[in-house]
């Protein structure tokens, strides 16, 4: 039977059997009493976009639903399974393994990305040099920048950094004989850390393979300073949700 659908009449008396009776006809519907009638017409009715979810784990983490599909990589915060850069591998921008999925549009759709990593900088050595008797270079060490990270996107032609997404991680200089900021004889790069977050959505993306991620640049800005940044606790997802 198909399913009926019951109104309660305004300023009207409502009984027991008024309450039973929509209810029963909801169970005896859910229960396989659904019939044709029930299902507007149209072509959002065809078997085809009726299906239930499918789960894919190693080598691309991602999960295909009715309305969308969604692609993960997740990494903790140890660090035999870290990603370690320094300033010749990150002298240009790489992408952070464990940061980045390679996703199929099937149709035009909003693109929505969610990342979060965790960056410190660490073993560095003191200036080279020294200016003012003893002194370690400018106020600017004091707090200078270390590596930047920001959102690319790739295709087979294009590769696009989009705005308002980068971030920085800085680094602070420390005298090590007294344990004193910036100022002593002996000023060393006390490598510094921070937890980062990142949402992002792309609209009406055309059908096509595209490449999203978290690339990393360590800064060329100090020379003398040896930098080395460790990235942990890397989460990076990509939600696709069609929109035509």
């Amino acid at each position: 039977m198909a399913y009926t659908k019951s109104h309660f009449v305004n300023n009207a008396i409502i009984s027991a059997a008024d309450v039973k009776a929509p209810l029963d006809n909801v169970r005896t519907a859910i229960n396989g009493g659904v019939a044709s009638a029930d299902l507007a017409s149209g072509k959002w009715v065809e078997k085809l976009q009726v299906y239930g979810p499918s789960f894919f784990l190693s080598p691309d983490p991602r999960s295909d639903f009715t309305s969308a599909q969604t692609h993960w990589r997740m990494h903790p915060s140890d660090a035999p399974r870290s990603a370690f850069f320094n300033k010749e591998s990150a002298k240009e921008k790489t992408f952070v393994p464990g940061l980045t999925a390679t996703v199929k549009v099937e149709s035009t759709s909003d693109v929505f990305i969610v990342s979060s990593w965790f960056a410190r900088e660490f073993e560095n050595k003191n200036k080279e040099t020294t200016q003012g008797g003893g002194t370690n270079g400018d106020a600017d060490f004091e707090s200078f920048h270390v590596a930047s990270f920001n959102l690319t996107s790739h295709t087979e032609t294009t590769t696009t950094d989009h705005a308002g997404t980068y971030r920085r991680l800085y680094g602070t200089l420390m005298d090590m004989q007294t344990g004193s900021d910036f100022g002593g004889t002996l000023d060393w790069l006390v490598g510094s850390g921070k937890q980062y977050s990142m949402a992002y959505r792309f609209t009406d993306v055309s059908p096509g393979i595209y490449t999203y991620g978290i690339r990393i640049a360590i800064s060329g800005e100090s020379p003398g300073q040896v930098r080395n940044v460790q990235v942990s606790n890397r989460s990076f997802i990509v939600d696709i949700h069609p929109s035509s």
